[in-house]
């Protein structure tokens, strides 16, 4: 079972990148995706949070918590990897800006690349990090399929409009198996974290990742879901390719990072839903201005 388990995330994790991306894609323009990245505020409020806040937070909690060098390891590659596939269905499940989730992303993904090299060999001594390897994954998974998306749907709107329900269906249809994989596979490396710190750590560190995106939600001039969903959601696929490079010998490294994504996904889904009970007060603020603007037309 274990083995079928292994094999089946193989398979749905590429599979729901790809669909997620690419089913967005289908649904935005170029100018939707680009215009959220015209704002300074927003790009140094996104690229602080995930590459300074977070980071920062995994050396306070691997120091408060006195973690043990392996599990401290872990921490620390999933602070350092941002941009992951899942931010964009998130943000769709708590009916945040589409657009921004994906604009978010693509701007996470690139400097994932060129920051996080930087980032580990200042935190941790003796890590090799593959840029390669993280852009060559990230570039097929994400960047690619969103790249034919928008394509698709600047020079095919109807093609886009007639098949990005199907897309979008297969992405939940993966989503839904690379719970059930990722739960079956890696829940006895979960308890065995029970006791050392990690499942506790990562709590923490995706805690501190909401908490800091709602909080410069504000002054970033996003919604405060997007931020906080997109700094809390982690990049495991980054993560784990440079454990799998540098940690190959150190099983609760991989562990770890494996495990966080089922810790991720059952804090941030049940937020998202939470938050899709409530308006957006972004949208709140545009549907006044258009009703006003509306108003003062009719006037």
């Amino acid at each position: 079972m274990e083995t079928f388990l292994a094999q089946l995330s193989q398979i749905v994790t590429p599979a729901f990148a790809v669909t997620t991306m690419l089913a967005m894609g289908m649904r935005l323009t170029v100018r939707e995706i680009v215009g959220p990245l015209r704002n300074p505020r927003f790009i140094a409020a996104a690229l602080a949070l995930n590459f300074v806040v977070v980071p920062a937070a995994a050396w306070l909690i691997v120091h408060a918590l006195r973690l043990q060098p392996d599990v401290a390891a872990g921490l620390v590659l999933i602070s350092a990897g941002a941009g992951a596939p899942m931010i964009p269905k998130l943000v769709t499940i708590a009916k945040g800006d589409a657009a921004s989730a994906v604009a978010l992303v693509t701007l996470l993904v690139v400097a994932t690349v060129v920051i996080m090299p930087v980032l580990l060999a200042f935190l941790l001594e003796g890590v090799t990090v593959d840029s390669a390897a993280i852009a060559g994954s990230l570039g097929w998974q994400m960047v690619l399929p969103l790249a034919v998306g928008v394509l698709v749907r600047e020079r095919y709107p109807e093609e886009a409009d007639d098949y990005v329900d199907e897309v979008a269906a297969i992405s939940n249809v993966t989503l839904a198996l690379l719970l059930v994989s990722s739960v079956g596979q890696n829940l006895g490396g979960a308890v065995g974290l029970l006791g050392n710190g990690g499942i506790v750590a990562t709590v923490l560190l995706v805690a501190a990742g909401i908490v800091a995106g709602y909080v410069l939600g504000v002054p970033a001039g996003v919604e405060r879901r997007l931020l906080a969903l997109g700094t809390a959601q982690r990049n495991v696929a980054a993560a784990f390719i440079v454990a799998v490079g540098s940690f190959a010998d150190r099983p609760t490294v991989l562990a770890l990072v494996a495990t966080s994504g089922i810790v991720m996904m059952l804090m941030l889904f049940p937020l998202a839903g939470e938050w899709s009970k409530r308006p957006s007060r972004l949208r709140e603020e545009a549907h006044f201005d258009a009703d006003e603007e509306a108003w003062r037309e009719r006037a």
